[in-house]
């Protein structure tokens, strides 16, 4: 939020669908290689880009993520 006296205060809301917005801020180009990247994992798995139930994230790209590690730290222990 920007204040500046004499000004009222200006609010910046971030635009877009939950589940397709990157945690970046800016707008441009990687936001439409994100979305995509969101697309072809909701292809590939099966699953939605958002889901309520889902753990630890709730969002698509964050539930890969959480799954590889997962599972990168279980072959490593082998």
């Amino acid at each position: 939020m920007v204040i500046r006296p004499g000004n009222p205060p200006q609010l910046r809301m971030r635009e877009g669908t939950i589940g397709y917005c990157p945690p970046e801020t800016d707008v441009g180009f990687k936001t439409d290689v994100y979305s995509f990247g969101v697309l072809l994992l909701e292809l590939v798995t099966g699953q939605t880009a958002y889901e309520v139930n889902r753990a630890p994230g709730r969002e698509l790209a964050k539930w890969v993520c959480a799954h590889l590690e997962s599972q990168s730290s279980s072959e490593a222990s082998l």
